[in-house]
């Protein structure tokens, strides 16, 4: 990973937890696995318009 990716990273995690102790995070053991699902949720939601229109899927193409 290079390091402006790196940097990129570091400086989300500090944005989300700034707020947030190690004990809040220990105490929640659920975190990394519904942050891991928001941000795929997120991530396809942010893809789907762009496959709506797409040719493979037009009635045109499964007749």
């Amino acid at each position: 990973m290079d390091k402006k990716k790196k940097y990129s990273i570091d400086k989300a995690i500090d944005s989300l937890t700034e707020d947030t102790t190690a004990e809040d995070l220990l105490n929640y053991p659920e975190f990394l696995k519904e942050f891991q699902n928001r941000n795929l949720e997120r991530a396809l939601e942010a893809e789907m318009p762009g496959h709506q229109g797409d040719e493979k899927h037009s009635p045109e193409m499964i007749s």
